[in-house]
């Protein structure tokens, strides 16, 4: 495998990313504007299982922990802030991961 070609693949994997995490976005505000006409759960559960989705799916496509950092207090902090506040936190890390991305 190419150096060239690894990094083409990491970009379209970073793109894959943003457009789910968008997905995400617009699932998540289609179930807010339902569940003012029904029961108020379902956007909380629809925001959680977005949540979840995405923290269990693509985080470890985007990031891979160092060994020595790779501890079960740092797992589970960095996930339960993945899955609590994915809204913030994947656009932080999609903005990081996306200036690294175009500064090579």
């Amino acid at each position: 495998m190419t150096e060239d070609n690894y990094e083409t693949r990491k970009a379209a994997r970073l793109r894959d990313v943003f457009y789910m995490y968008l997905g995400g976005i617009a699932i998540f505000t289609i179930a807010v504007v339902i569940s003012q006409y029904t029961t108020g759960w379902i956007g909380l559960v629809v925001y959680f299982v977005i949540g979840i989705y995405l923290t269990k799916v693509y985080l470890p496509q985007l990031v891979t922990f160092h060994p020595v950092w790779n501890t079960i207090d740092n797992l589970v902090s960095i996930k339960t802030r993945a899955i609590f506040f994915w809204p913030i936190f994947y656009l932080i890390l999609l903005s990081k991961l996306g200036f690294l991305q175009a500064m090579k």
